[in-house]
């Protein structure tokens, strides 16, 4: 069998592809954004000011773990989850605004 089965969530990789450089599967993407979601409604639906909103974007372009407007590690497009007071970088890179999830 074909693939790195320690990390699991990740999709089995038969081409050679190094299993860190792809994003997570569809079920674990759709994990995500559902805890995303439901922190950033328990939050208030509440945005970043525009210049925490850039200092989220100035960590995503120097992250090794973007391609393009996504992350590896969550699957999400930065642009739009860099926006939500309430989301969290899946690195721990972001500085933590308002209120810290439980």
């Amino acid at each position: 069998m074909c693939g790195d089965r320690r990390r699991k969530f990740y999709r089995v990789n038969c081409r050679g592809v190094d299993a860190a450089d792809q994003f997570p599967t569809a079920v674990h993407q759709a994990w995500d954004l559902a805890a995303s979601l439901a922190a950033f409604v328990a939050d208030g639906c509440r945005l970043v000011d525009a210049d925490e909103y850039a200092a989220r974007l100035e960590v995503c372009e120097a992250c090794d773990r973007r391609r393009g407007r996504h992350c590896l590690e969550c699957g999400c497009r930065i642009d739009l989850k860099a926006r939500g007071r309430a989301f969290r970088c899946p690195l721990g890179l972001w500085p933590i605004s308002g209120p810290r999830p439980a």
